[in-house]
């Protein structure tokens, strides 16, 4: 009615439009609900039949689209000439909205840019729509600009340029809008420089908001969190502003990212997407934090529960798993995307490293490795590991280019790289460096070699037990215990003095950081695990031809590590007085096991 003009609708009042408006939302509301909770005619969810998380946000879009377009027509019927304008305005949809990625409660970005003057016609369409968006139940971020003064604003504003770079026109005229995208492209080519300075700060944790920082954040926000939506974005921003696309597609087709990488990418995005939709789904709200009240439901509403009412808890492990899996994965795109955006800074290094005839150096703060010949690792793949030595001596991170060419040559490690003597020596020669093995072993496992060359360490990938004081999946936990040693020379305090001069008079420190890499191995198999992980650290051992005592004494160490959960859960670690008790008691097992022996 009110695209025709037909003057019955001037009798319809306000209200009814609202009313119109909000049950064709509500309707469609529904509907993606049963569509994400795969919903029959008979109404039992069934998880196997339930729509991928991207479908459900582009149902939802198309869903809003038509309600944006009928609200504009609502608007546009008090007019005097609804053709003039439709020639002289664009309705665009902005952020995630643009990008037709709506969940079902997320906030709606909405501008409508104007050319030249802001005719009293405008004005009108533009008073009925402010209370619109509210009055049907929006949170809506409606802006009304002329097409300067969006491209002005995206100019001071990074945030701003992201939010119209998005801009997806819903109605009007395409001029108007062909305008604003004309312009964003000349800025993002004339302020690239700041726009990538700006959306890089996420790289670094640091500049996260505390309480977003830890990628395995127990309650996490999935948004905001490491890991989270928004590394997504920062990261396809990224390359949007490098290479002008922000197609995945496409950047796979362009030899950009591996076919491997797209589809990890794509599977943990959607994973992360339907857990954000049942969240907004459950609460009818923009709410993006997987607390532990919520985690049940939401794994029970994604078929972690099976034909069971409630999930258990093995069941819910997994799910956990799969979250922090694909955080983890949002996460390394991050890193993807600074390899794409850095590949100046590779060819400069290439130059360097050309006229230097040097394979590997530390450029520019990060360890990077020269291109020029393809075969170099696997003419000798124990330079795999003497990487991580050159990373550990410098404490320098291996650049996003260098991590993928680690990456690309996994399929060297195999047993005889497992046992080879100088692999030996060179991941030894990291353990003895208790403060810098840490963040070398950590690179290591970034790249994904600390897995391939010790399998049972991949094992315990993900895997969580939350038993006692554990609060991170066994991998990450036993990783931050190495790290922690790295931090003894930062503590203060009687037992921190204590601690730091033991450190300096460990005379073998690679048997300390392997116990302590290996200590949690055997939680593969169960909570129950310290008998196991005893058998997996003689296995490793052997493989890698420790010597007998060395191999014994990592051994009694993994054997012997619940000694210390028990003083940190039942006494006062802080205190001087039952750290040297701790150690007694360590002594006096060791005394044992020497009677034993002999």
């Amino acid at each position: 009615m009110a695209r025709c003009g037909d003057p019955a609708f001037a009798e319809v009042s306000h209200s009814e439009r609202v009313a119109s408006a909000r049950a064709h939302l509500e309707a469609a509301r529904e509907m993606t609900r049963a569509r994400h909770l795969g919903r029959g005619p008979g109404g039992e969810a069934d998880a196997k039949s339930a729509a991928s998380g991207r479908s459900i946000l582009r149902m939802l879009s198309d869903a809003v689209d038509e309600v944006v377009r009928g609200a504009a027509e609502f608007g546009l019927y008090d007019t005097r000439n609804r053709r003039n304008v439709l020639k002289r305005v664009a309705l665009c949809a902005l952020g995630g909205y643009g990008r037709r990625e709506l969940n079902p409660y997320s906030d709606l970005d909405i501008c409508l840019l104007y050319d030249d003057r802001l005719e009293d016609d405008i004005r009108i369409l533009h008073k009925f729509l402010v209370p619109f968006w509210w009055d049907v139940g929006f949170k809506a971020s409606y802006t009304l600009y002329s097409v300067s003064e969006a491209a002005a604003l995206a100019h001071e504003d990074p945030q701003m340029f992201t939010a119209f770079a998005q801009a997806r026109l819903l109605l009007g005229d395409s001029t108007t809008y062909a305008r604003l995208r004309l312009q964003l492209s000349e800025l993002r080519v004339r302020d690239g420089a700041a726009l990538m300075t700006h959306l890089r700060r996420r790289e670094n944790p640091e500049n996260l908001p505390p309480a977003h920082r830890d990628l395995f954040n127990l309650e996490p926000d999935i948004k905001e969190n490491a890991g989270g939506l928004r590394d997504f974005h920062a990261g396809l921003w990224m390359i949007y502003i490098s290479q002008g696309t922000m197609d995945l597609e496409e950047l796979q087709r362009t030899g950009h990212i591996t076919v491997e990488e797209y589809l990890e990418l794509s599977e943990a995005l959607d994973f992360i997407w339907r857990i954000r939709n049942e969240l907004h789904f459950e609460t009818c709200n923009a709410d993006d934090l997987l607390s532990f009240a919520r985690q049940r439901q939401v794994a029970q509403a994604l078929g972690y529960a099976g034909r069971k009412k409630s999930p258990s808890q093995r069941a819910m492990d997994r799910f956990m798993r799969d979250y922090y899996r694909a955080a983890t994965r949002l996460r390394r795109f991050l890193q993807i995307a600074a390899r794409i955006c850095d590949r100046q800074t590779e060819l400069d290094f290439e130059h360097a490293a050309e006229t230097k005839d040097v394979p590997f150096k530390v450029y520019q703060g990060m360890l990077r490795v020269s291109s020029r010949d393809q075969n170099w690792f696997a003419e000798h793949p124990p330079r795999l590991m003497r990487l991580f030595w050159v990373c550990a001596k410098n404490r320098a991170p291996l650049s996003p280019a260098a991590q993928r060419r680690v990456r690309d040559n996994l399929w060297l490690v195999d047993g005889a790289f497992r046992s080879n003597y100088v692999v030996r020596r060179y991941f030894l020669a990291i353990c003895n460096r208790p403060r810098d093995a840490g963040f070398a072993l950590r690179q290591m496992a970034e790249a994904g070699l600390l897995g391939a060359y010790m399998p049972e360490f991949a094992d315990v990938g993900g895997v969580l037990r939350y038993e006692n004081f554990h609060s991170y999946p066994v991998d990450e936990h036993s990783l931050r215990a190495v790290e922690a040693l790295g931090e003894i020379g930062n503590m203060t305090g009687r037992v921190a003095n204590l601690l730091q001069e033991t450190l300096e008079h460990v005379r073998t420190p690679h048997i300390l950081v392997l116990a302590v890499l290996m200590h949690d191995l055997g939680k593969a198999e169960g909570e129950i695990h310290v008998e196991a992980g005893v058998t997996i650290a003689g296995a490793i051992s052997e493989r890698m031809g420790l010597q007998e005592d060395d191999a014994e004494q990592i051994a009694f160490l993994v054997r012997h590590h619940m000694l210390m959960n028990n003083i940190a859960m039942y006494r006062d670690a802080d205190d001087l007085e039952i750290v040297r008790d701790f150690a007694e008691q360590l002594r006096d097992a060791e005394r044992l096991r020497h009677l034993l022996l002999v």
